[in-house]
């Protein structure tokens, strides 16, 4: 199957153009749970998938890029990080936010809110 992955040109100047790809899909998904009501914690909207599910979202990039994406946006800055939990099928959630500062520096006219990857035991 073939997607169309879009990203903020801003984003990906601050950030690298992978991780924007990266912070764009999710960013999608934390909307959604905002426009449903679902997953709002400590001010924050969420959205869940494992590292499986990711992979299969993000396939052109290797099991290793997409960590490296998950990484490169938590040491720049983009994403929060809580404390990992596990689901219903015992994979563990690695939780991840996007701070409100570079929300509104970074992304400018998009609002972004939050972000979430949930990552495989």
């Amino acid at each position: 199957m073939s997607f169309t992955y879009q990203f903020n040109t801003t984003c990906a100047a601050v950030y690298g153009a992978q991780e924007a790809i990266f912070i764009h899909q999710i960013y999608f998904w934390c909307r959604v749970n905002e426009k449903n009501g679902r997953n709002l914690h400590d001010g924050r909207y969420w959205s869940y998938n494992s590292m499986k599910a990711l992979r299969e979202i993000f396939d052109f990039w290797t099991p290793s890029q997409l960590e490296t994406v998950i990484k490169n946006c938590r040491k720049k800055g983009a994403i929060l990080t809580a404390k990992p939990s596990r689901d219903a099928d015992g994979n563990t959630l690695a939780v991840f936010a996007m701070p409100p500062h570079e929300a509104a520096t970074v992304l400018q006219a998009q609002e972004y809110s939050a972000i979430i990857a949930i990552v495989s035991s």
